[in-house]
């Protein structure tokens, strides 16, 4: 088993390191480094192991006020109209199709011995 399965497997062990860089905190490079130096046992994996187990239950109302803050509000404002706008026009479309007013004339064959309008 090569280096890079072991490290995956100590990762499956503990999957909180991954909320750790899906956060930021750290890099799955400096995580590998710290393993391949240290291995698995080593005091520097508290930090990774034990801090995450108890931020995960004290999820509150400053998380989702945090979380709030960064929401782009101009970007979604302009996602909503340019969906404003299609949804428009493609109603348009469905409505001149359906309307009596904007129906063809029904096809008259030409008889056979006209050839250019003469």
């Amino acid at each position: 088993m090569s280096k890079i399965d072991q490290f995956k497997t100590f990762v499956r062990k503990h999957p909180n390191l991954v909320t750790h860089v899906n956060s930021g905190r750290t890099t799955w490079q400096k995580l590998f480094e710290m393993w391949d130096l240290y291995g698995e046992e080593h005091s520097v994996w508290n930090e990774y192991l034990t801090t995450e187990t108890n931020n995960q239950s004290e999820f509150g109302l400053g998380d989702v006020l945090n979380n709030l803050r960064n929401i782009n509000v101009d970007s979604i404002n302009k996602g909503l109209s340019g969906l404003q706008k299609a949804l428009s026009l493609a109603q348009e479309l469905f409505v001149k199709r359906e309307s009596p007013n904007n129906a063809e004339e029904p096809y008259i064959p030409r008889p056979i011995h006209r050839h250019f309008d003469d």
